[in-house]
C-alpha cells in the first residue's frame, strides 16, 4: 500500500529534479542524503550499504565528540558500531546539561522530523520505484510483442530462460504498472499501480476504451480515496467505465448518484441506457437523471415494476471479457488437435464455428 505524501509536500517530484521534495529550507541540508540517496541510485541495496547506514547514523547522533562527517569518522578509526554505541548512549542519557522534561521534548522534535523524513523517502522511492518498472514493463510488452512476432509461440519458456531471476509474476507487474503509469501517479507506488493495471488488462479492447487511457486518475479526479485496496475501489471502476458509456449517447449522470447506484451493487443495463436517453430526448434535467437511479435503488432494481416493460425482452447476452473468452476457444481448438480426435464431433458445429469467428473478423477489422 503507498504512503501518504508529507503534509507541507509542494506537489509531484519532477524526474530532473528531486529538490522539490524538500519541505523547506531549513530542513533541505538535514536531509539531503536521504534525497541524494534516491535520486542518484538506482540499485536499492544500496541503502543497506555500511556507508548509508553511517551517514544516517551521523545525522541521528548528537554526540559532541562524534565527526559530523563519514569520512572523518573513519579517518578516526570509529566504525558502525561505534556510531550505534553513540547513538544509543545519546537516547539514554540525553544532552549534558538537559534535564528529563527537556531531553523528552527534543525527543519528541526528532521524532516528528524522522517521520518527515522518512514519509518524504518513501515518497521519492514509491516514483523511482514505479518509474522503473514502467520502462522494464514497457520493455518487456516490445520484447514480447518482437518474439511473437519473430517465433509465433513460446514466450514465456523464452522469458523463463532469458530472465532466470525475473519471474513471470514481477514480469507481469511490471506491464502492469507499464499500462497505468503516468508521471503524476508514479507516487501511488508499485503496488497500488499493479492493481489496477491488472484490472484494467483483464479487459477487452472495448471496456479499456470505456474506462479511459489514465484510469487511476480518474479514480482521484472523482474523489475515490486511492489508497483502498482495489477492491474496495471496484464500484468506482465499474461507475466509471458506465459513465464513460453514457457520455456516448450524450446522457450525462450526477457522479454521486451514478457511484451510489454501483456501491448498492446494481449496474446501468440496456434498459436503463435507452431510458436514459428518451428522458435526454424528452428534455428532463440532470436532477431527474439521477432521480431514476435513486428511484430504481429504492426499488431493488426492478425495472419491471418502475418503468412498467418487460425487460426481458431487452436483455443482452453479457461477454465480461472478449479476448480472454477467444484465448479459451484457442485453447480447446489446440487440445483436440492435439489429442488428434477424428470422430465423435459434429462438423457442422465447427462449420458454424468458422462462419462466425468470420464475422467476427470482418466486423471488428
Amino acid at each position: 500500500m503507498s504512503e501518504s505524501k508529507p503534509e507541507n509536500f509542494t506537489g509531484i517530484v519532477s524526474f530532473n529534479d528531486q529538490s522539490s521534495v524538500r519541505n523547506n529550507a531549513e530542513s533541505a541540508s538535514s536531509d539531503k542524503y536521504y534525497f541524494d540517496l534516491f535520486a542518484s541510485n538506482s540499485d536499492f541495496e544500496a541503502v543497506a550499504d555500511t556507508t548509508s547506514f553511517m551517514n544516517l547514523m551521523v545525522e541521528s547522533v548528537t554526540h559532541e565528540n562524534l565527526p559530523d562527517a563519514v569520512a572523518e569518522a573513519r579517518s578516526q578509526g570509529l566504525i558502525v558500531s561505534d556510531l550505534i554505541t553513540k547513538f544509543l548512549d545519546d537516547l539514554d542519557k540525553g544532552i549534558v546539561g538537559e534535564n528529563k522534561e527537556d531531553h523528552l521534548n527534543r525527543l519528541v522534535v526528532e521524532i516528528k522530523g524522522d517521520d518527515e523524513k522518512y514519509k518524504n523517502v518513501t515518497f521519492v522511492s514509491n516514483i523511482h520505484r514505479a518509474s522503473i518498472a514502467y520502462i522494464s514493463g514497457s520493455k518487456v510488452k516490445k520484447a514480447k510483442e518482437l518474439f511473437e512476432e519473430i517465433h509465433g509461440k513460446g514466450w514465456i519458456k523464452f522469458a523463463n530462460e532469458k530472465f532466470p531471476k525475473i519471474s513471470k509474476s514481477t514480469r507481469e507487474k511490471y506491464i502492469n504498472v507499464a499500462t497505468v503509469f503516468t508521471p503524476e501517479n508514479a507516487s501511488w507506488g508499485v503496488e497500488r499501480l499493479n492493481e489496477f493495471g491488472s484490472y484494467v488488462n483483464s479487459l477487452n479492447a472495448k471496456q479499456k476504451e470505456e474506462l479511459g487511457h489514465d484510469p487511476v486518475s480518474r479514480l482521484a479526479e472523482n474523489k475515490v480515496d486511492i489508497s483502498l485496496p482495489l477492491a474496495e475501489n471496484m464500484a468506482a471502476v465499474d461507475a466509471l467505465a458506465a459513465n464513460a458509456r453514457l457520455l456516448k449517447h450524450k446522457v450525462e449522470i450526477g457522479w454521486n448518484a451514478l457511484l451510489d447506484f454501483y456501491v448498492a451493487g446494481h449496474k446501468i443495463n440496456a434498459v436503463d441506457t435507452q431510458h436514459l436517453k428518451n428522458m435526454v430526448a424528452e428534455g428532463k434535467s440532470q436532477s431527474d437523471l439521477d432521480k431514476y437511479l435513486k428511484d430504481l435503488i429504492s426499488n431493488n432494481c426492478d425495472r419491471k415494476k418502475l418503468l412498467g416493460i418487460d425487460t426481458k425482452k431487452v436483455k443482452k447476452v453479457g461477454i465480461p471479457n472478449v479476448d480472454a473468452s477467444m484465448a479459451e476457444l484457442t485453447r480447446v481448438v489446440e487440445a483436440v488437435l492435439h489429442q488428434k480426435i477424428d470422430s465423435g464431433i459434429d462438423v457442422s458445429l465447427v462449420d458454424t464455428l468458422i462462419k462466425k469467428l468470420f464475422d467476427l473478423k470482418v466486423q471488428i477489422s
